[in-house]
């Protein structure tokens, strides 16, 4: 899984984490920037640093499984004048990653009704001893396995947080590009609100000199009104993208940042420049889509779900826990010691342990259950793989739709703006009417319109083609 691991974050993990700063009083708000202060400074990108140091902190308990541990007890008992027993166990005990326990303590046992099978030198005894499993947990425990998938959640967590980037960044993409075309609608309908304001003008002119009828003022203001109200709706639209806007604009210090109205975004028309995602970048994704992190997220699930496997399966086995225990001898403590002192052959306690149940059903319903656990994740991952795939090629056939789209009603607009000088021009000689003017007019302002929403859902659509390849990326990469 390293290997893996490290190809996810070379190829598809491309952010950076210090942002330019944003100035308050700035004119323009790029994507670039506005983008790379989203994904530094927005509570959730602040979240999702946090979630390798909860996975850190999972690793630590499950490491914690194997620290050294001291430990004592004591008990005495003195009734009358009679000691019952005075007991004393201490030492410390050392589990390790093979299953085996290894334990140096020293005890004392005396008094008048202790037990003759616990009988101990007058000096108290030292031990040194190990136990094992030789059957059921020889191979993986509760211990191991934990750890063994404590460090399978910190390499995914790498890619979860990775996945969670990227959904934010894309959400956040969505909404700039949404006010980016809230704010061109509105320039649309200000610049057809000025045109036919100076054509009012220049009509009710004629009109005081006596080269137009009162008819044709009103005709004009009535346009003139329409335009202005179409204009006036635009602005509270791009007033209120521009509060969703500011969900995603946070200062360094934590606090909500207020996108000041006079703040103007990125153009759509430049990023309607941008050319459509090539087969050549379609097929090479198709060709690394194991690589991709969602499947990389469904393959670290497997991997934890493969440990937890072996270890319900080690429960099937019988078990059988051996333990042995050097003793010292008495004299030891008050000749000193030597080599004789623990010779595994002379001075010993052993035992083992043994047990099955007979019919198995837990542990076998529990190992039942996890490989169907397995097997609904490797359905999980070929239903993903689908997805991905699928939305790889409908992203990029709609983003070469679109373009090819927008080229044709940009040719239709430079058309109806032609024709509307055209009939302006014959105005001014008297060979047309205002009629003529104000629907041509409305054709252009509509054929203006459906450019825009073009150019938007071009923006949208390159987004989501981005986040389907998780490579949203920031300034300058």
């Amino acid at each position: 899984m390293t290997t893996r691991l490290f190809i996810c974050l070379f190829a598809f993990f491309p952010f950076r984490f210090f942002a330019q700063p944003l100035e308050a009083d700035s004119s323009r708000l790029s994507f670039d920037q506005y983008i790379e202060w989203v994904a530094t400074y927005h509570p959730m990108a602040r979240q999702i640093g946090l979630m390798e140091e909860a996975a850190q902190a999972q690793l630590m308990k499950a490491r914690g499984a194997f620290d050294p541990k001291l430990y004592a007890s004591y008990d005495d008992k003195l009734y009358g004048e009679t000691n019952y027993w005075d007991v004393f166990e201490g030492g410390l005990k050392l589990p390790t990653r093979s299953g085996i326990e290894v334990k140096a303590a020293f005890n004392s046992n005396e008094g008048a009704f202790t037990n003759p099978m616990d009988k101990l030198p007058k000096q108290g005894q030292a031990v040194l001893g190990v136990s094992l499993p030789l059957l059921r947990g020889l191979r993986i425990d509760g211990r191991r396995a934990a750890l063994q998938q404590a460090k399978v959640l910190l390499e995914q967590t790498a890619v979860d947080q990775q996945l969670a980037f990227n959904e934010l960044i894309y959400e956040a993409s969505l909404r700039y590009w949404h006010w980016a075309a809230q704010y061109s609608a509105l320039a649309l309908f200000e610049e057809a609100a000025q045109r036919a304001a100076g054509r009012f003008e220049a009509i009710r002119q004629a009109f005081l000199s006596g080269d137009k009828a009162a008819i044709d003022t009103t005709d004009a203001l009535t346009q003139f009104q329409s335009i202005q109200l179409l204009a006036l709706e635009a602005r509270n639209a791009f007033q209120n993208a521009g509060i969703e806007l500011s969900n995603f604009l946070w200062s360094e210090s934590g606090l909500p940042l207020e996108l000041k109205l006079e703040v103007r975004p990125f153009s759509l028309l430049e990023k309607a420049a941008e050319t459509a995602f090539s087969q050549e970048e379609l097929s090479l994704l198709l060709a690394q889509i194991d690589q991709h992190p969602l499947m990389l997220q469904n393959a670290f699930k497997l991997e934890s779900l493969d440990i937890e496997r072996k270890l319900k399966a080690e429960m099937l086995k019988p078990q059988l826990d051996v333990n042995y225990n050097i003793l010292s001898s008495g004299q030891a403590f008050e000749e000193g010691w030597t080599q004789t002192d623990f010779l595994p052959t002379q001075n010993y306690k052993w035992g083992f342990e043994v047990g099955f149940p007979i019919f198995l059903r837990k542990e076998r319903g529990e190992l039942a259950a996890t490989k169907i656990k397995i097997q609904q994740t490797q359905l999980e991952r070929d239903r993903k793989r689908l997805e991905v795939e699928n939305k790889l090629l409908y992203y990029q056939s709609l983003s070469l739709g679109l373009s090819a789209q927008i080229s044709l009603q940009s040719d239709a607009v430079g058309n109806y703006e032609r024709l509307l000088e055209a009939e302006e021009e014959k105005l001014r000689n008297g060979q047309s009417t205002l009629f003529l003017i104000n629907s041509r007019e409305m054709k252009l302002i509509d054929a203006r319109q459906k450019l825009l929403s073009l150019q938007a859902k071009y923006a949208k659509t390159q987004a989501a083609w981005q986040f389907a390849a998780m490579s949203l990326q920031l300034a300058g990469e």
